[in-house]
């Protein structure tokens, strides 16, 4: 279930808190709004895990830190990827390049990869940053691979894809509206 909160600095912008600087903070359930489908604006956006709430804002910027591990030689396009569990727990990944092209990694399969080599198995939401090397994001999707791959361990009417904008700012989409008429386990089951 999403909610949104607001939380206006001095300056009036929206800014997000947190605690013990993971991005966690606990809240009261009455100062939230239920509030459907797509995300943008100004305001900070949670995402409640168990006892918790994680700030998008805070999982972008996560994800756009992790950009700056990227093996990216070839393309000098930069992603990163933070991957929420629904524990909690952020996982980042980045795209690693290859000179054989197709051996490569993008950012959104290393994050998954290792939160699923950790044994994890229930994901709430990702952010992607993606642009050229030492500019800020740009709009970076997940390709259609990723999409699948994605879409093999996530509910796609649930989890949300966090797009990092060039100034930080993002928007929100459920992977089913990326990836319509997908196929994937569910198909297989008989």
């Amino acid at each position: 279930m999403l909610f949104v909160s607001r939380e206006y600095s001095s300056a009036g912008r929206a800014s997000a808190s947190h605690a013990g600087g993971h991005g966690f903070e606990p809240r009261c359930a009455h100062d939230k709004q239920e509030v459907p489908g797509f995300f943008t604006g100004d305001f900070a956006l949670y995402f409640y895990v168990g006892a918790y709430t994680m700030d998008y804002g805070e999982l972008s910027r996560a994800a756009d830190e992790a950009r700056e591990s990227s093996y990216c030689i070839y393309s000098d396009f930069s992603v990163g990827a933070a991957l929420l569990t629904r524990g909690g727990k952020v996982y980042t990944g980045c795209n690693i390049e290859n000179a054989s092209y197709p051996a490569g990694i993008c950012a959104e399969r290393t994050a998954f990869s290792k939160a699923l080599s950790e044994g994890e198995r229930e994901f709430t939401a990702i952010a992607i940053a993606g642009g050229r090397r030492g500019e800020g994001p740009d709009d970076a999707y997940p390709c259609g691979i990723c999409r699948q791959f994605m879409n093999e361990f996530v509910e796609g009417e649930k989890f949300e894809v966090v797009i990092v904008h060039k100034d930080l700012s993002f928007e929100v989409h459920r992977l089913s509206e990326l990836l319509p008429y997908s196929f994937g386990p569910k198909n297989l089951n008989k």
